[in-house]
């Protein structure tokens, strides 16, 4: 053991820069590697961290605002661990861009539920009148920011049915109640802000001052807006719906929304990044292996110089290799330190994106798990290669003495032995040879890694190209996201014949969306109906084909795997006390037409199918209907919107 311990020290005293050299090397590329895979678990974790802290509703209910009893026995549903109450005012916002205003009740939407984060500023003062804090979104849509002023214009009671007869039947000039000035004194972020698209805005809820000042000059649209946290989560939806229904009787109109609605389709967008690092954490990692593995092997071989006179010595072969592993152990132990410190550094870059809207605590991060059980892997491979070639080193065939070299024959490639015998030319056999034969002894290159550290660099590169291209490929190109027409348009000056005799269209259709009149085995569910008017314009579908007749529905990827359901089975579907079964005959793609579209979650029918559930009478206000539209192969598709536009009496989507 002493002279295992002295020849230690000699090799550290004599190699120490090597040494240094190489304790950077693994803790740098251990430390990219931590840093990717702690940023991939921050970042698939990121939402459901913010939406724990914002406190969410798990349902959103439309009910009577007269039916004070019915909100009583709803409050006293042993499902429910809080709720809130809000109504929806007849108030508008300044400007060309509509926003949803609404008004709290009881004080609870914002601070016991649905607590946004404050990105910038303070929240409003619950009993001030010229203060609000605006959603992120809406401040955007109405270009406003902290100490500009928000104008509110209103109508009065008398003027909702005129509000609700016709979309846009009065101006903001016909609105006759009070005109408010509000000073924006924040701006927050909840988890719908992360979910509506660049044109859209939250809905702004109103403090109870607003009720309180104003009652009897404002209009009121006549539905409570009850947001409801449930005690069992989102696995308590479909009973609480069931024990409302029930409450509230078959005569008596309720909308549904699952808040879930409003989450998956930022969930799935995180879920691609989370997924994109942990694919460069792997990369990292297999050419961090490829360039630290041939850099150790080559500083063990290079000390195992003096192996044959310690094996003539009389020395074990086993103490040989611990003499040359010992100092590697600093590598190992320092390596791993580094690449901890490493990760830890890089923290705050992570996660990004999406996801970095959502992190609740940027900044340092310690993943104590990843850093933890990453910085334990670092030592132990970087250890695991140090055993490997100092017990290669010291077998009996090794040659590290560089005089012994001239008198062995070197190693032959197998793929230039083979050009010779075939007869290539002098040039291309010693090009081959310089390049795959390794040599031996001292002055042996590490022909394997090199090739293996080659083909795993391609290979991420390849990876990478592969995926971004696939992301790409999925962002412009919109019917792989279920957005299978050019544009989707509506308004009160548009109708229907309006686009059947338009030269620029070549097909259009009716898309009817709701999200809370549905229900799918119990559940909630965003279901939009298809009407063609003429040619085709419908969902992608990705397996199977669209529904035709009013018994038939596709349903998204997600959907068919939540039910367990198949194309060709049926399934049992229900909306305004009217309950069918419908075949299942596609497998759809369902597009952000809808500000919380979730891609591979929902039901698709025919216009007649899902009148067949709810027929108009019974929808609610959530529900609303666009024309979607596919122009001809000839049209100038950027003057046929500014013509469709000026038509609709408002802008066109497009993707």
């Amino acid at each position: 053991m002493g002279a295992m311990r002295m020849l230690a020290r000699g090799e550290l005293r004599t190699r120490w820069r090597g040494i240094a050299v190489l304790t950077l090397l693994v803790g740098f590329a251990g430390g990219v590697v931590l840093a990717s895979a702690a940023g991939a678990r921050r970042t698939a974790s990121s939402f459901d961290r913010f939406v724990a802290s914002t406190r969410p509703g798990h349902v959103t209910i439309n009910v009577d605002a007269g039916d004070t009893e019915l909100l009583r026995r709803i409050e006293k549903l042993p499902q429910v661990e809080a709720l809130t109450r809000a109504v929806g005012v007849t108030v508008f916002a300044d400007g060309p861009n509509y926003v949803a205003i609404g008004a709290g009740v009881d004080g609870g939407y914002g601070r016991s539920l649905d607590r946004p984060r404050v990105v910038g500023g303070r929240l409003a003062r619950p009993r001030a009148l010229d203060e609000v804090a605006l959603p992120e979104s809406t401040a955007k849509v109405l270009h406003l920011g902290l100490g500009d002023t928000l104008v509110l214009r209103s109508a009065t009671p008398e003027q909702v049915p005129l509000l609700l007869a016709s979309e846009g039947a009065l101006s903001q000039d016909d609105l006759a109640g009070p005109v408010m000035r509000l000073r924006v004194v924040g701006i927050t972020r909840s988890p719908t802000d992360l979910s509506v698209g660049g044109t859209d805005a939250s809905f702004l809820i109103l403090t109870p001052a607003f009720l309180d000042a104003f009652q009897g000059e404002i209009g009121e649209y006549g539905e409570d807006l009850l947001r409801v946290r449930l005690r069992g989560g989102a696995s308590d939806v479909a009973g609480f719906v069931d024990d409302v229904e029930r409450l509230a009787g078959p005569d008596t109109d309720i909308g549904f929304e699952a808040t879930s609605f409003e989450s998956a389709g930022v969930e799935d967008s995180i879920g691609a990044l989370a997924a994109g690092l942990a694919l460069f954490a792997a990369i990292a990692g297999l050419a961090g292996l490829v360039a630290v593995g041939p850099a150790i092997g080559r500083q063990v071989s290079l000390a195992a110089i003096d192996d044959p006179v310690l094996r003539s010595l009389g020395m074990r072969r086993v103490e040989r290799a611990a003499s040359l592993v010992t100092p590697f152990a600093i590598v190992a132990v320092g390596g791993a330190i580094v690449a901890v410190i490493v990760a830890l550094a890089l923290s705050p870059l992570l996660p990004f994106g999406t996801a970095r809207r959502a992190e609740p605590a940027p900044g340092l991060s310690f993943d104590g798990l990843v850093l933890g059980v990453g910085g334990v892997a670092v030592a132990l491979v970087a250890g695991a290669l140090a055993c490997v070639s100092g017990w290669r080193a010291t077998r009996r065939d090794a040659i590290t003495d560089a005089s012994a070299v001239p008198r062995l024959a070197p190693r032959p490639s197998y793929v230039s032995d083979r050009l010779a015998r075939a007869g290539a030319g002098p040039t291309v056999v010693a090009g081959v040879r310089l390049a795959l034969e390794p040599g031996r002894g001292r002055t042996a290159v590490p022909v394997r890694a090199a090739l293996l550290g080659t083909a795993a660099g391609v290979l991420g590169v390849t990876a990478a190209l592969v995926f971004a291209t696939s992301l790409d490929r999925l962002v412009t190109t919109p019917s792989r996201y279920g957005w299978n027409w050019d544009v989707v348009t509506g308004g009160p000056r548009l109708q229907a014949r309006d686009l059947v005799e338009s030269p620029d269209i070549g097909a259009v259709g009716v898309a009817t969306f709701t999200r809370t009149n549905v229900k799918l085995d119990g559940e909630p569910i965003a279901a939009v109906g298809f009407r063609s008017i003429r040619g085709s314009a419908s969902l992608t579908i990705v397996d199977g084909r669209a529904p035709r007749t009013a018994t038939e529905v596709a349903l998204g990827g997600d959907t068919l795997a939540h039910y367990g359901v198949d194309l060709g089975d049926r399934v049992k579907a229900s909306g305004a006390g009217v309950t069918r079964t419908f075949r299942v005959v596609g497998q759809a793609v369902f597009p952000p037409v809808d500000d919380n579209a979730v891609l591979a979650d929902g039901a698709a029918f025919t216009g007649e199918g899902l009148a067949s559930l709810v027929p108009k009478g019974a929808l609610t206000n959530d529900t609303y209907s666009r024309y979607v539209v596919r122009w001809t192969r000839e049209v100038d598709a950027p003057a046929a919107a500014r013509r469709g536009a000026k038509a609709a009496g408002e802008p066109v989507d497009r993707p």
